[in-house]
């Protein structure tokens, strides 16, 4: 990547004293391609047990805008994603599982049993009278389920314990600020999650 950037950079030098001002914005927009790639933070999977994998920090606006395909955000690729409904949440993660090879864990359907395209509920194209149904056998992304995500948020902790914090509110979330932070600039789990407490609430799935 940073090759690549180098040589964005030397390609608008050069268009900038011997292009025309059409070519010369088409270089820029390339450029800044590759400039919110290279300052997008990509989520790694963590097992919290049993084989059930997480991703380490909530969706991104980056990364919602590059699964579904839609323009970037100018501002706020590391910020997490907001003011997303459970369905566009669940039509998301089919997205994702088809971009990258899995079977799709959710089926949508109108009041009238017709099949709705998950890409047309993710991008919140369809809001009324949806309903979705669950494939236990599929391997696609899902939403993990309320026990699933206490788990990760207990961080080890026991199940019949009240649920707590896994250190210092002030070290693990962020709490009471005018706008929404980036993701991960607080300490995570010992596993490796973060986000888990504070910055935004987060949608779980039903029990498996």
């Amino acid at each position: 990547m940073e090759n690549e950037l180098k040589t964005a950079l030397r390609a608008v030098k050069t268009a900038l004293q011997t292009r025309s001002s059409s070519e010369t914005d088409g270089i820029r927009a390339e450029l800044e391609a590759l400039l919110v790639g290279a300052t997008r933070r990509l989520p790694e999977s963590v097992d919290i047990g049993d084989g059930i994998k997480m991703d380490d920090t909530p969706v991104t606006q980056g990364m919602w805008a590059e699964v579904l395909d839609l323009p970037p955000p100018t501002d706020g690729q590391n910020k997490p994603v907001t003011k997303v409904s459970w369905y566009q949440a669940t039509a998301f993660c089919n997205v994702r599982s088809q971009r990258d090879g899995y079977a799709p864990v959710y089926l949508f359907t109108d009041s009238s049993g017709e099949t709705l395209t998950d890409h047309r509920v993710a991008c919140g194209e369809v809001h009324d009278d949806i309903r979705v149904y669950e494939s236990q056998d599929s391997d696609g992304y899902r939403l993990p389920t309320s026990e699933e995500w206490e788990r990760a948020a207990r961080d080890g902790g026991s199940p019949d314990e009240e649920l707590q914090f896994y250190g210092p509110a002030s070290e693990i979330a962020v709490f009471s600020v005018s706008e929404v932070t980036d993701v991960a600039t607080k300490k995570p789990t010992s596993q490796g999650i973060h986000d888990l407490w504070g910055l935004v609430w987060e949608w779980t799935g039903r029990t498996r």
